[in-house]
């Protein structure tokens, strides 16, 4: 993609996925990074297969009520501050976590024939 993404959003949460989904299985597992772009945003998506979050904690989280897990507490507060949207989190025990993070694209001025445009 052409557009900019900020430096170190994606790799807490790959680590959190590595940490605290996957290496909590017995057996290994899958993480699946997706980055979309349409008119609007870009959408990124980390995907894991691992052990899920349990209701409660996922909820302490996205409040940022949670104690732990630095790394995702301040990726969230980093797009809340520059984007107005923080991080979505989806997760069912035993089926895995999908985080989504969706970055607008901010519209550049450009010029056309001595006029601005926004």
């Amino acid at each position: 993609m052409e557009h900019k993404i900020p430096a170190l959003i994606i790799q807490p949460i790959v680590e959190n996925s590595i940490g605290h989904g996957l290496m909590k299985r017995i057996s290994g597992g899958m993480v699946k990074i997706t980055a979309k772009k349409n008119d609007d945003f870009i959408e990124i998506t980390v995907e894991d297969d691992g052990i899920g979050i349990q209701q409660e904690r996922l909820e302490k989280l996205l409040n940022n009520s949670f104690t732990g897990s630095i790394g995702l507490k301040n990726v969230n507060k980093r797009l809340l501050n520059e984007y107005g949207q923080g991080i979505l989190i989806e997760s069912k025990i035993g089926i895995g976590t999908i985080v989504t993070i969706k970055i607008p694209i901010k519209v550049e001025e450009f010029q056309i024939g001595g006029t601005n445009y926004d």
